[in-house]
């Protein structure tokens, strides 16, 4: 399984520790300020690292940071982690088990930005206290925890977390409204005695968009375990939840209205009391455009008394006779069909051409990039790839011209062609089928024009920009590298 091999790669990979063969080395602890560059590589923390208020400590691309014992950087002023695609900051722990991790404690400031990191093996990687720090584009390896929110609202976008040690989960939020988007978060370990959770949230509203949550755990598993939320909104998201013991794709208690939008939900472990969605105590979530995944004898949507969700435009499928959902009654537009996964035994959850999800999504919600009906499930099926170009409009009289640069850095130049003035959106997709930004919408005047998109604020990936006016709908990838 995935999983089960990220898992085996990972603990092989840190057997293994590189030679370090540097001409320099700086040794660093207690109140520390300025830049660190890689001409001081390696660096060992010999203390606890301490930003103080009112100070800023920078560490550029490349830099090497290693923790010889239980020590932490603890942030009480600005720390700005600058490190770039193809060559980040690393922090490291050596000749000891675990370090303590990255800390934002009040009073630190909110530009404080770690960006293209590593941060492999603390305790809890990195810890938000009442702070708002930017993080993107780290790779995350830790004990308990990945990213530890506690009255903060952070922003964590386009990063990957792995958590495999004891009672853990890969976010943990304490009346914290993060956002977090675009991550890839592995949670689980071989100790049946232990719970194991991709996203745990109390009293938090946060905004989980485009995800993939993999919990595969010998003990209790949950993909998101929701207590006392109000309206966060999660979207776009694959939660995949394999457990020896019990599995729970979602499980919220006492959380009033959140938002479970196109997200695909599988549980896995032959257990007759797996859940894909479990309602506790007064919760009420808006279930919509969702597949509901089971292993045969799971229960897919089970709603305790006092709980009154509203379930629309959904697939329920492989769950026990009857029990597909329990407390409470599908709305318009549910089916109970095979949704036609690529390869649910590999873990790929993709839609295949005969799919009943296909088009199936409620008609009022946004369009998918292709600009037809929205599909059930997180990852929508792209007609425009899936069939001749000519199928869908007449390049003879409606073109877009190559974008350039492509691949680009920040700006892109994009050109069409029409015939005759028409009626149109020009606007850019995520690669999970997400609207990020519209460039024009109206009337587009006959002739060539360009269009200049600047993703200067996006992250490194690959993106649609997508052109239709009345029948025609046309497609160009664009990749963004920083």
């Amino acid at each position: 399984m995935r999983m089960l091999s990220i898992r085996i790669w990972f603990s092989h990979c840190f057997l293994l520790l590189i030679p370090l063969l540097a001409l320099a080395e700086t040794h660093v602890g207690g109140p520390e300020s300025g830049v660190w560059t890689p001409d001081g590589n390696p660096y060992w923390v010999d203390s606890t690292v301490v930003v103080e208020p009112g100070n800023s400590l920078t560490i550029m691309n490349g830099v090497e940071i290693f923790f010889t014992g239980l020590d932490y950087i603890e942030v009480y002023g600005e720390l700005m982690v600058e490190g770039v695609n193809g060559d980040s900051v690393f922090f490291r722990s050596y000749g000891t088990p675990v370090w303590g991790g990255i800390w934002f404690f009040t009073g630190s400031s909110p530009l404080s930005t770690i960006k293209f990191a590593h941060i492999e093996k603390p305790v809890r990687g990195i810890r938000a206290h009442h702070s708002s720090p930017k993080i993107s584009n780290c790779f995350i390896i830790a004990q308990s925890y990945g990213v530890w929110g506690y009255y903060s609202n952070f922003l964590l976008e386009d990063s990957k977390i792995i958590v495999n040690t004891g009672e853990m989960a890969g976010i943990y939020l304490q009346s914290s409204d993060a956002q977090i988007m675009g991550c890839e978060i592995f949670a689980g370990n071989l100790e049946a005695s232990y719970t194991a959770v991709g996203i745990q949230g109390f009293d938090s509203d946060p905004d989980v968009y485009d995800s993939e949550i993999y919990v595969d755990n010998s003990g209790l598993s949950f993909g998101l375990w929701l207590q006392d939320v109000d309206k966060g909104d999660f979207r776009y998201n694959l939660i995949y939840v394999v457990s020896k013991t019990r599995s729970y794709g979602m499980f919220l208690n006492h959380s009033s209205y959140p938002y479970s939008i196109n997200n695909t939900i599988v549980v896995k472990s032959g257990s007759e009391v797996d859940r894909c969605i479990y309602l506790y105590d007064n919760s009420n979530p808006w279930i919509e455009n969702c597949i509901i995944y089971g292993d045969g004898s799971s229960q897919g949507l089970v709603a305790e008394e006092n709980c009154r969700p509203n379930v629309i435009y959904n697939d329920f499928y492989n769950h026990n006779l009857n029990q597909a959902l329990i407390g409470c009654n599908a709305g318009v537009g549910c089916i109970f069909e095979d949704p036609l996964f690529a390869n649910p035994g590999n873990a790929i959850f993709k839609l295949t051409p005969n799919s009943p999800c296909i088009d199936a999504g409620n008609p009022n919600s946004p369009p998918d990039p292709d600009q037809t009906r929205a599909d059930m499930g997180c990852y929508y099926y792209d007609y425009i790839n899936a069939q001749p170009i000519s199928n869908l409009s007449k390049p003879s009289s409606f073109s877009l011209i190559e974008a350039f640069p492509n691949p680009f850095n920040a700006f892109t130049t994009l050109q069409i062609v029409l015939p005759e003035s028409v009626v149109g959106r020009l606007a850019i997709y995520n690669q999970r089928g997400r609207l990020v930004h519209t460039i024009k919408s109206g009337v587009f005047p006959a002739g060539p024009q360009r269009f200049t998109w600047d993703a200067a604020s996006y992250g490194s990936g690959t993106y649609w920009v997508v052109m239709r006016a009345d029948e025609h709908i046309l497609t160009h990838p664009l990749i963004l590298i920083k």
